[in-house]
């Protein structure tokens, strides 16, 4: 199933009216003012590796990401991803997919 930028930005824009800023770990504050076009994951390390996991544990494999900002930021990616996939590859992710993500791999 293929989604149109018009599809994503719609998806994207009901997520930021009914998220619950302290539960999501989905950062949409520069979506929400035109600053970016797609949220940014935010959170521990246990948090964004779970959600991270669902997406790898449904067969995604290619991650989208900004440039880090220096080597700390990279290693933190880098510890995450890492996590993210024994987790998944344990079946140890806490949730499943979100509404209306699909698998494009």
């Amino acid at each position: 199933m293929k989604v149109s930028d018009s599809s994503w930005h719609k998806q994207l824009s009901e997520l930021a009216s009914h998220s619950n800023i302290e539960e999501a770990p989905y950062w949409l504050v520069p979506f929400e003012n035109y600053k970016t076009f797609c949220p940014y994951l935010v959170g521990d390390y246990g948090t964004v590796s779970d959600e991270l996991a669902l997406y790898v544990a449904a067969g995604y494999e290619t991650f989208i990401l900004d440039i880090p900002s220096n080597q700390d930021e990279l290693s933190h990616t880098s510890a995450v991803f890492k996590l993210a996939a024994k987790k998944a590859s344990t079946g140890r992710s806490p949730h499943s997919i979100p509404n209306g993500a699909t698998s494009s791999t």
